[in-house]
């Protein structure tokens, strides 16, 4: 009776021994992935603004424990409203470029190109591109040349509504294709080859005179683009998850 009861009492200590082992070793992993998670802190898509920022600057990016932080490297673009913003290797120097739109409450409706000139300075090229705001830009090679286009869409004080195709020329110089699209403003535009022929093709949203419109331009190859009726739901104001800036009368410029 005494040699089973001791031979018990020994099982549970072993028992209980192995249990401790385990839950220490499920403990030190615990602390393993907590610190693997602060060594390595989540990754924040660089360039995304906040809402009802008017204000155009980059950032540098720096490391810190569990947010990576960005500093105003004070490049000296203008201050903008009602926006749209893209990086793009215009001239292929290895350094990316900027394209820029929006209302500027001292230089009105712009659209420029900022030469990345290295060391964080940037220079705009007066590319020649109409002033827009509520509007969205976009790099792409659509005749693939090796040099990269504009895709340009907003309300214009001069021409209303537009959205256009703008060829890079080269030495800093671009031209309206006469790509044949809707003028839209409170848009969206963005590039890509949903056939998968070699040529970019054109996604369009926004409103324009006819109504609120989401349309799928195939590129033809020669310079022209042909709405493929791909059956897209219509937008409404706020134009592919873009978000409305209210309008004003130094944007629109009625007074």
């Amino acid at each position: 009776m005494y040699t089973r009861s001791f031979h018990f009492h020994t099982l549970c200590q072993l028992r209980a021994s192995a249990l401790i082992s385990l839950m220490l070793r499920f403990v030190a992993l615990l602390v393993l992935i907590a610190g693997m998670a602060i060594a390595s802190p989540p990754a924040y898509a660089a360039g995304t603004l906040a809402s009802g920022t008017s204000k155009a600057s980059l950032s540098g990016s720096q490391t810190g424990i569990g947010a990576q932080i960005f500093a105003d490297i004070n490049a000296g673009l203008p201050a903008v409203s009602a926006s749209s913003v893209a990086w793009g290797d215009y001239d292929n120097d290895g350094r990316l470029d900027i394209l820029l739109t929006g209302y500027s409450s001292s230089l009105g409706n712009i659209a420029r190109v900022y030469h990345n000139d290295g060391g964080g300075s940037f220079t705009a090229i007066n590319a020649g591109l109409p002033g827009v705001y509520q509007g969205s830009v976009a790099w792409g090679d659509y005749d693939n040349d090796g040099k990269l286009d504009i895709l340009l869409s907003g309300y214009s004080s001069a021409y209303g509504n537009i959205a256009r195709v703008y060829h890079n020329d080269g030495g800093g110089s671009f031209s309206d294709v006469n790509a044949g699209l809707p003028g839209v403003n409170n848009s969206s535009v963005a590039w890509g080859d949903y056939d998968n022929d070699g040529r970019l093709d054109i996604l369009l949203a926004g409103s324009s005179s006819t109504g609120n419109i989401a349309r799928v331009y195939r590129n033809n190859g020669n310079g022209s683009f042909s709405d493929i009726s791909a059956g897209l739901i219509t937008t409404t104001a706020m134009a592919a998850s873009r978000i409305l800036m209210p309008a004003c009368q130094e944007c629109t410029g009625v007074r």
